[in-house]
């Protein structure tokens, strides 16, 4: 029969030749359709409403009681479907599986295969409104259509559909090199995932439900351009991958599994599991995670990444290594090219500008240079430092300072804020300062610590590599608190003991400048006023403001205008004035 055409309520087909093949008796054994062979199937019928399907050729074999045993399409297979969520197919050739009553189980296209879902709103009046008014369907798509919603198309060399009540899909199976892609949508770029083989298993309506991989998983997104500039891939590999969609929107979560690694730019990270939501484009890393971003390694129980940002943010026994740093010539506390070392039990990282916050327990070093306070924020560019109390814990700071003997002894520093610059070696402590060394102490309300220019002529440390993601083995441990050496040896480079060839690296005290409510106790001497002045170079104490004085057990109280203390000969310098003339006050023994 030429330019055959047949119609029912149900379907409707057509093809240029159809050749019928009878057996003895009559019945129909094959059906043979060539040329532009299409078939549309309606409402009533099995096959999805709104479905056509064309191809060049079309052969059906029969079996006994006129049942359907199988069908195959060749040449330009296309397969079109509206709906809920329409999709499209491609392939070369497929063969259709039929059991019972001519009820379709299989469906193995192979070929070229092309699958592309378009993800519309899963609002379940639109098949109704497309059937009375068309275009009042799609206005409505248009307006409940989310916009992180992305086409999904998938490729491979075939794949096998598993249909279920002979008119859903239930699940789908590749066979070789296969790959999904999250298709552009103007806000978002393209997603590409491959792996060794892909599974889907789709819901009770028929919609893509889970994306498995197995086997060298790989993903690659494409960022749109941020103000022209093109932005980096990001690109993950692991073990396993699983992708789970929701209705209407795309990928919900993407979860990668075994030995996973992430890149874009100059970030990159590990961790045995990861977990992706494109809502939020964070990506939260389990299973010693550990980031390296720009000569800054991190490491935690939990690392989470915004991928649109690139800001970090890690839980849990967090140890951070700044690396890649250039001697500051000008600098002190921090201005080795040693490397510096955080802990802290939780951070939080930005990339414009670098600065990270490191809370709980928080300790920052380098060398034998601590920082330790409940929150220390974090600039590695400019090496500043910002310092809070909290809870009644103090911020704490220890530097190198000289005892009355003149020898190199620690002090410690604690106070409420401290702000540190190392370009301007100065660091500057507010609210309750105490700075103790081994035979003095001093308090006030705020403080002006400035430190003596670093001698740069020790040794370069090595740096993390950025694109390295190796630990070492060993974890960095701090000074203890009291500037003591920690309690084991440590590998040159992590960055504790004071060692003969970092001694010139640590921190010595230049100049102190003190302000409210100053004392300054020794033993058996005690000195107060309302301004200090203290030169390390000459060991020299110059209290000014509120009448100060110096009380000892020998001398007695002297107060002035003015008192200068040079402890290195016990002398007492006191001024006056016609005011405030100087008085002594001595105790007599009886």
């Amino acid at each position: 029969m030429r330019r055959a055409r047949a119609e029912s309520p149900a379907q409707r087909g057509q093809a240029d030749e159809v050749t019928l093949f009878l057996q003895d008796d009559n019945a129909l054994a094959r059906t043979v359709a060539t040329g532009n062979v299409q078939i549309e199937a309606r409402a009533q019928n099995r096959v999805p409403s709104g479905s056509q399907v064309s191809a060049h050729k079309l052969e059906i074999k029969m079996k006994p009681a006129n049942l359907v045993e199988n069908a195959v399409l060749t040449g330009d297979v296309h397969l079109k479907s509206e709906g809920a969520q329409a999709a499209e197919a491609w392939a070369g050739r497929t063969d259709i599986s039929f059991a019972g009553h001519n009820v379709v189980t299989k469906i193995h296209a192979a070929e070229q295969v092309r699958l592309l879902r378009h993800q519309a709103s899963s609002d379940s009046k639109t098949p109704t409104l497309a059937a009375e008014n068309p275009a009042s369907a799609k206005h409505l798509r248009a307006m409940t259509q989310k916009p992180e919603a992305q086409d999904v198309e998938m490729t491979a060399a075939a794949v096998d559909f598993i249909v279920a009540n002979g008119n859903r899909l239930a699940r789908a199976e590749t066979i070789g090199a296969p790959q999904i892609s999250l298709l552009p949508n103007g806000k978002q770029g393209q997603t590409r995932a491959t792996a060794d083989k892909f599974t889907a298993r789709f819901d009770s309506k028929g919609q893509l439900q889970q994306v498995h991989g197995e086997a060298n998983a790989r993903v690659v997104a494409s960022a749109l351009p941020h103000s022209g500039t093109p932005e980096p891939d990001r690109v993950s590999t692991s073990d396993r991958i699983d992708a789970y969609f929701r209705p209407g929107t795309g990928i919900e979560t993407l979860v990668q599994e075994g030995r996973f690694t992430y890149t874009s730019g100059t970030q990159r990270a590990a961790a045995e599991r990861a977990r992706y939501t494109p809502a939020d484009q964070m990506l939260t890393l389990t299973g010693s995670p550990r980031i390296v971003d720009a000569g800054m390694a991190t490491t935690a129980r939990t690392v989470r990444l915004n991928r649109t940002t690139g800001d970090g943010f890690a839980q849990g026994e967090v140890k951070t290594t700044y690396s890649d740093l250039k001697p500051q010539p000008s600098g002190a506390l921090l201005a080795s090219s040693d490397p510096i070392h955080v802990t802290a039990e939780s951070m939080t990282a930005h990339n414009s500008p670098a600065i990270a916050t490191y809370k709980g327990n928080a300790r920052l070093w380098q060398n034998a240079n601590v920082i330790e306070a409940p929150t220390i924020q974090f600039q590695k560019e400019t090496r500043t430092a910002e310092a809070e109390s909290a809870s009644g814990q103090k911020v704490s700071t220890v530097l190198v300072g000289t005892d009355k003997n003149g020898k190199a002894t620690p002090v410690r520093i604690t106070s409420s804020r401290l702000s540190y610059r190392d370009s301007e070696r100065k660091a500057h402590f507010e609210g309750g300062v105490t700075a103790q060394g081994s035979d003095l102490t001093i308090t006030s309300n705020q403080m002006d610590v400035f430190l003596q220019k670093s001698d740069l002529g020790g040794r370069a440390s090595s740096p993390v590599q950025s694109g390295s993601l190796k630990s070492t083995g060993e974890t960095p441990v701090p000074p203890q608190s009291n500037g003591a050496p920690p309690t084991r040896q440590l590998n040159a480079g992590e960055g504790a003991r004071a060692t003969p060839a970092q001694a010139p690296n640590l921190s010595k005290l230049e100049k102190i400048v003190a302000s409210g409510s100053v004392l300054i106790t020794e033993p058996n001497r005690r000195a107060t006023g309302d301004k200090l002045t203290y030169t390390a170079s000459d060991d020299k104490f110059v209290l000014t403001g509120g009448s100060p004085s110096i009380f000892d057990t020998e001398h007695g109280k002297i107060t002035g205008v003015s008192l200068t203390l040079y402890r290195r000969d016990d002398r007492v310098v006191v001024d006056g004035d016609s005011s405030s003339p100087a008085v002594t006050q001595t105790r007599v023994v009886r």
